[in-house]
């Protein structure tokens, strides 16, 4: 195992790794690893950079100095957006790299380029990248061809260059072997390649015709072209102009013709074409290409007419070029054929690329095999090409034709992998099913086939019922919303006949209707019209199932007379467990069916009738059913009109009732008297987990008779009552349930309007932000006085404070809650029973100087609090008053913070007394509070005998040198202290002398941070004179001060004298190069120092980032 540990692996090995590793990666990271990683990685030589000018400040360097220019090997730079001034220097820093040798310029300018050309003589680059130029000049063509020369460029890549041999000549010595370019002159094409006897691969866009140019006949001309490989990515060629291109190039081995959308007008073109390159390209031996090709709207095209020529023994055996036809599903590429060699790869894949649409349909010209394809970004091979995935998915917005139903047909006849496919909302006619009926006899893979929101109908519906007589893998089918009525569901009925081990059928509304027979297992019907008849047909051919537990009947507008023929199968049906009849215009006669057969029925669990016309007389029957019925769990009565009486008789049959355990009555015009009864209901029930109660009009006082059954009961997990009109009194009264309960079993209590993302949420904890949110939002009781947090802050708060108060919690952080002084109170008062609560941290809330002595009231009793932290709170010095008041009430306090608020000097005036009788305070951070020399000196008056502090930070304050002498003076005497932040203070040089007469006696300080103070050659030789004699000190920040050269020269030496230090920052400081070097020399012959951070510098050193890690 410890050979395999990464510092023990071979040098050359782990160099080879970091070839796969970005630069931060390597020198950011993997050096800081150890010292034996540093070293390795110093080793390193193959650098490759990304640099972007727009990032780039004028005063760094844009090449990280420890990467050492001379260990950069490829570099791709992005120009766009960058100033003059930041080019120049931008190129000064390039032409250091003497080993560069793979260069790209992203977005460069010509002035640009032919300021770094002129420049570049020690550059030998063997590739250069130029793309998303401007129009290039022949000037620049010029400085970048004599560049290729000089530097034996090998290979170039100009995106965007537009050859024109009148204006541009090759130097007579350029041995480019790989030229990419955008397009050249037809009658040109034979002079550049002339020009340039050593390429090898030419890639062009284009190959433009100009017939008319009387410039160079060079397609006459005679020479021995090297060229082996060319690319047309856009071709626009005839064939007789590429045949005359192909005869100048003897050599030509590989050959790829990505041809623009127009060139092929019929088949017969494209059947000429692959007989040109049959009896003519034959020498080839790799060729690419890809046609596409658009036909006529009313046209009927077969792909295996279109690829029949590319299965002839020369392309199959004799070559190896398989090929592919594919024609696009959906509105978009649907009148497009597209003919491509497999596999593909660079640079034809990028181009094939965009030419394919997300979907294809397409067959091969190896096996003859169709196949549906979804668009893959791997390289497209014969693997990848037949690849779809497990879940297909053609829903919406691509309109498929009868034609692509077909296709879609054939594909699936072979496929073995697509196990779900989904058709819905493609406006799918009745005549059209028959070609899936087609896909569903044949295939043996598809469990899931959904033809939802089409307009199929009954005509439909009888073709996809023979369809499974003989399907034998099929398990959901989805045919929501497709105008299917009564004759239709008699299909499905003489379907359900036959599978006779159906376990699932559903008929819901974007649900789906599930049928278990040998194969079938989910069906869906919803949202059609099929009516009584057709339930009567569905009733009839399930009477006697033994296998279907759910049946979902979603707005089918079977009235009375449908739930008549449910009834009828429930006296018999013993294995159905949930039934659902939303939206079907069911009233209390109905209702009356359906309850009668429950008398019998003794396994139906889940009973759905939301949104129908049941009023107090079917819930009345509902009532009498549930006093005998020991199988019903879940009863959903939304928006019905059952009112006070109706809930009364429901909640009658609920005290006796030990099983229902969900109770739906939303919107159902229950008012206070049906709230007392529920009181009453709830009190004694004790397997009811869900009621839903909201859009009633139970009011305060039904909200009063709901509360107070929750101070008893103990099994009620979720309650809904928005929509109620409770107001703030009705949540107050809840609130003081919860507080109530010791032992409460609520976990989602919704008393405000909900989204339906959140009416489904699935949320166990308590949701008491949720509480008061629309009623406190416009409320009267909370002044604007009282109340200055945001009311989802409140409601956050009224949760934590009831963990306090129950003392489940000993540490709380109130971060950005906006708690207000509202909230305060409520944490306050939570406080007073608390006895276990050491740490309070309310960071940036606002509050205000009575929420400050509120909590100092309360607190006033509180004996534990050991830690408080008030970060960015806009406390001011009225606050500090009380504050000063709270901490007088807790001298065993430890931790202080106050972060970022407004005390100033008089705030510190007050606090400092206070401060000083602290005997246990060990850690004070008081930043970024405007504290100036005076406040400094309260607050030295307050340590001068203190005998625990060991942090302290004053950092981002006003303290300056007279606050300095203040401070260091009472600290001379201090013996606990272990870290002082001092950073960003305008101390300067003389308060830097008077912290280096502190650091020459002092034995205990480990840290130290004085960055930020405008500290110079004067101050940094205090710092060093100081470090010569300090022992103890293990770390120093001294970043962003104005250490030159010399002042790091001076600081240097002295450090060679010191055995402590381990820990240095001077970064951002103008130390340059010269100062590095003298950091360096540190490092030889320093053996303690373990990080090192020079970061980046400013004015005459243009910045770098070093990290030195030596463990």
């Amino acid at each position: 195992m410890e050979e395999s540990y990464l510092p023990n692996l071979p040098v050359e090995l782990l160099h080879r790794i970091f070839h796969f590793c970005d630069v931060q990666t390597i020198l950011c990271k993997i050096s800081n690893v150890c010292k034996k990683l540093h070293s390795i990685v110093n080793q390193y030589d193959q650098h490759q950079l990304t640099l972007d000018i727009h990032k780039y400040r004028t005063n760094e360097r844009s090449i990280p100095d420890h990467v050492l220019y001379n260990r950069v090997v490829s570099l791709m730079t992005r120009w766009h957006r960058g100033s003059e001034y930041q080019k120049e220097i931008f190129i000064s820093a390039l032409l250091q790299c003497t080993r560069l040798r793979h260069l790209t310029l992203h977005y460069i300018d010509d002035t640009s380029i032919q300021s770094l050309f002129q420049k570049t003589d020690k550059i030998k680059l063997v590739s250069l990248t130029i793309k998303y130029c401007s129009d290039t000049s022949n000037t620049t063509f010029r400085v970048v061809s004599l560049f290729a020369e000089k530097s034996k460029l090998q290979k170039l890549s100009w995106k965007d260059l537009f050859y024109k041999a009148e204006v541009m000549s090759w130097p007579d010595q350029c041995k480019l072997k790989f030229l990419s370019i955008d397009r050249c002159f037809y009658s040109q094409y034979s002079f550049l390649l002339r020009q340039l006897p050593c390429l090898e691969t030419f890639q062009v866009k284009d190959i433009d015709i100009d017939e008319n140019s009387m410039y160079l006949p060079s397609l006459n001309f005679s020479f021995n072209s090297q060229l082996t490989h060319l690319s047309i990515t856009c071709c626009s060629l005839s064939t007789e102009h590429l045949r005359s291109l192909i005869s100048k190039t003897p050599k030509l081995c590989e050959l790829d013709l990505i041809y623009s959308a127009e060139m092929f007008k019929s088949l017969i073109n494209i059947h000429e074409w692959e007989k040109f390159v049959r009896m003519e390209l034959s020498f080839l031996k790799k060729f690419q290409f890809f046609i596409s090709y658009e036909f006529a709207e009313n046209d009927t095209v077969r792909l295996d007419t279109v690829i029949a020529p590319f299965r002839d023994s020369f392309w199959l055996n004799e070559k190896c070029w398989f090929t592919v036809c594919e024609q696009g599903l959906g509105k978009s590429n649907s009148d497009t054929i597209s003919l491509f060699t497999i596999p593909v790869t660079e640079p034809a894949y990028h181009s094939i690329s965009r030419y394919r649409s997300h979907v294809q349909y397409g067959i091969s010209s190896k096996d003859n095999t169709y196949y549906i394809n979804d668009q893959s970004k791997d390289e497209i091979t014969l693997e990848t090409v037949h690849k779809t995935f497990p879940v297909l998915d053609l829903t919406y917005d691509l309109r498929l034709k009868s034609s692509h139903l077909q296709f879609l047909a054939h594909a699936l006849q072979n496929n073995q992998t697509t196990v779900e496919l989904n058709l819905a909302a493609n406006e799918i006619k009745a005549l059209d099913t028959q070609y899936i009926v087609e896909a569903l006899l044949n295939n043996t893979t598809l469990v899931t086939l959904s033809i939802s929101a089409n307009n199929i109908g009954d005509q439909g519906m009888y073709w996809i019922c023979k369809a499974l007589d003989t399907n034998i893998t099929l398990e959901e089918l989805e045919l929501a919303c497709n105008y299917i009525y009564a004759e239709g569901a008699k299909y499905l009925a003489d379907a359900l006949r036959k599978n006779i081990v159906i376990e699932s059928a559903s008929y819901y509304f974007r649900m789906i209707l599930s049928f278990f027979s040998q194969t079938l297992t989910k069906f869906e019907l919803s949202c059609n019209k099929i009516g009584a008849a057709g339930v009567h047909y569905i009733a009839e051919a399930l009477r006697h199932n033994t296998t279907l537990t759910i049946l979902n009947l979603h707005n089918n507008d079977i009235g009375n007379e449908g739930a008549k023929h449910i009834a009828d199968v429930l006296n018999t049906n013993q294995a159905l467990i949930a039934l659902s009849m939303t939206a079907n215009n069911i009233g209390d006669d109905g209702m009356s069916y359906i309850c009668k057969a429950l008398h019998k029925n003794i396994t139906l669990k889940e009973l759905d009738l939301n949104e129908n016309k049941i009023t107090d007389d079917g819930a009345k029957s509902l009532s009498e059913t549930l006093q005998n019925n020991n199988t019903l769990e879940k009863i959903y009565l939304k928006k019905n009109n059952i009112g006070d009486d109706g809930a009364t008789n429901l909640a009658i049959a609920l005290k006796t009732n030990t099983t229902v355990t969900i109770l739906n009555l939303a919107t159902n015009k229950i008012d206070i008297t049906g709230a007392q009864c529920l009181y009453d209901e709830l009190q004694k029930n004790t397997t009811l987990e869900g009621l839903y109660l909201s859009g009633n009009r139970i009011g305060i006082a039904g909200a009063k008779y709901l509360a107070d059954a929750l101070r008893e009961n103990t099994t009620l997990k979720t309650l809904y009552l928005s929509y109620n009109t409770i107001g703030v009194a009705g949540v107050d009264y809840f609130i003081e349930a919860l507080r109530y309960n010791p032992i409460q079993s609520l976990t989602k209590l919704i008393l405000y309007p909900m989204s339906d993302r959140e009416y489904i949420s699935n949320s166990n904890e308590l949701e008491a932000r949720s509480n008061v949110i629309s009623v406190l939002r416009n409320s009267a009781v909370f002044s604007r006085s009282d109340f200055e947090g945001d009311v989802c802050g409140y409601c956050e708060v009224l949760k934590i404070a009831e963990r306090i108060r129950k003392n489940l919690t000993s540490y709380e952080k109130f971060d950005e809650k906006n708690i207000g002084s509202a909230g305060a109170q409520h944490i306050g008062d939570a406080l007073r029973y608390n006895t276990i609560f050491l740490k309070l941290e309310v960071k940036s809330n606002q509050m205000t100087n009575k929420t400050i002595q509120y909590l100092n009231n309360i607190l006033l009793n509180n004996s534990t609090l050991q830690t408080i932290n008030l970060i960015s709170n806009n406390i001011t010095s009225t606050g500090a008053r009380h504050l000063s008041d709270l901490l007088r009430n807790h001298i065993t306090l430890t931790t202080f913070c106050l972060i970022n608020n407004r005390i100033g000097d008089d705030g510190l005036t007050y606090l400092s007394p206070t401060l000083k009788d602290i005997k246990t305070l060990e850690i004070l951070i008081l930043s970024r509070i405007d504290m100036g020399p005076i406040g400094t000196e309260s607050l030295a008056n307050a340590l001068e005998n203190n005998t625990t502090l060991s942090i302290l930070r004053l950092n981002n304050n006003e303290i300056g040198v007279e606050g300095i002498q203040s401070i260091m003076i009472i600290l001379q005497r201090n013996k606990t202290l272990v870290e002082i932040d001092l950073s960003n203070n305008e101390i300067g040089n003389e308060g830097t002398r008077i912290v280096a007469d502190f650091l020459s006696t002092n034995i205990t300080l480990l840290k130290l941070n004085l960055g930020i103070n405008e500290i110079g050659l004067s101050g940094v030789k205090y710092l060093g004179d100081a470090l010569e004699k300090n022992t103890t000190l293990t770390s120093l920040y001294l970043r962003r001060n104005d250490i030159d050269q010399n002042g790091i020269e001076y600081f240097s030496q002295s450090l060679k004298r010191n055995q402590t230090l381990k820990q240095i920052d001077v970064s951002c400081n103008p130390i340059g190069r010269i100062g590095i070097e003298y950091l360096r020399d540190l490092l030889k012959s320093n053996t303690t120092l373990i990080e090192l951070k020079i970061g980046f510098n400013y004015k005459n050193y243009q910045g770098n980032l070093v990290n030195y890690t030596n463990s």
